[in-house]
């Protein structure tokens, strides 16, 4: 692969497309996904970037503007648009709708319990599991959610039949739903920091990090702990604000926006660290 020393970004660029690629093939060689498969996929993306980019500029959707700003050629176009590729909106609105009933049953006083805790539900009536579901993830099946609640292992059932929350939060430990978390977070890390290159300083998105890479072994778990902590309240703090302002009904003129941040813990080896280059 030839490297572009004219261009210091787009070298850049190769460096973290290889560092974001190889973390990638992790998951993929371990879920037995071909190289080919992957090569495809990332056709297939260039060419649905493509098409969004020439929308938000106003131009017409056509082959040969495709290939000019993909390098692939017409027929390869053809053939990839016409390529399958399961779309991971319904599952991660189902995550969306599954994390909203578990952030409801957590603040809404509807459904907590004399010392302000998640209170254990009956299934249906005006306090029930039915009204939460209803409250707060539109028309999802009542049943459905309790079965994958359950088996996520985020509820009980109780001997009398009524629904115990177990986990304060939804954070799936399921493949299939993490690996679609692992799409829809990652992309919107790239998103946020492509937003934030291409913005000149203007109307710049909040993106940190901390890390040091000469820790002793013995501060690991201290650290998860506290760092898992520390997050919690803040994530919990940013969430009631969010949910403030969530619009319950939206009028014929108004736009929406989707807003959010985003946690995660850091963790690695120092010599792995070095291998990739100092950070700050």
């Amino acid at each position: 692969m030839a490297s572009d020393n004219q261009n210091p970004a787009k070298k850049a660029l190769v460096i973290a497309s290889y560092r974001i690629q190889k973390a990638l093939a992790k998951f993929a060689i371990h879920l037995g996904l071909s190289s080919g498969t992957m090569s495809e996929l990332v056709r297939r993306a260039y060419i649905d970037a493509a098409e969004e980019l020439l929308i938000a500029r106003g131009d017409k959707v056509q082959a040969t503007k495709i290939g000019a700003m993909t390098g692939l050629y017409r027929k390869e176009i053809v053939r990839l648009r016409e390529m399958e590729v399961p779309g991971a909106a319904s599952q991660e609105d189902k995550y969306n709708r599954s994390a909203r009933v578990v952030t409801g049953w957590m603040r809404d006083a509807d459904f907590l319990d004399d010392n302000g805790e998640p209170a254990v539900l009956e299934m249906r009536g005006a306090t029930g599991f039915s009204e939460l579901v209803k409250r707060y993830s539109g028309d999802m099946a009542m049943t459905a959610l309790r079965d994958e609640l359950e088996r996520l292992g985020i509820v009980e059932i109780t001997a009398d039949d009524r629904l115990r929350l177990l986990s304060q939060g939804y954070v799936s430990s399921d493949t299939v739903a993490g690996i679609h978390i692992l799409g829809a977070d990652t992309a919107d890390l790239i998103d946020t920091i492509h937003h934030n290159l291409q913005s000149n300083g203007r109307a710049l998105r909040f993106q940190r990090k901390v890390s040091y890479v000469g820790i002793p072994d013995q501060y690991v778990d201290e650290f998860r702990k506290y760092a898992a902590s520390a997050s919690q309240t803040l994530l919990e703090d940013l969430d009631r604000w969010l949910a403030e302002r969530d619009a319950k009904e939206i009028e014929d003129d108004e736009t929406l926006t989707r807003l959010g941040l985003g946690v995660y813990h850091i963790e690695g080896s120092a010599e792995e660290q070095a291998d990739l280059g100092d950070e700050s």
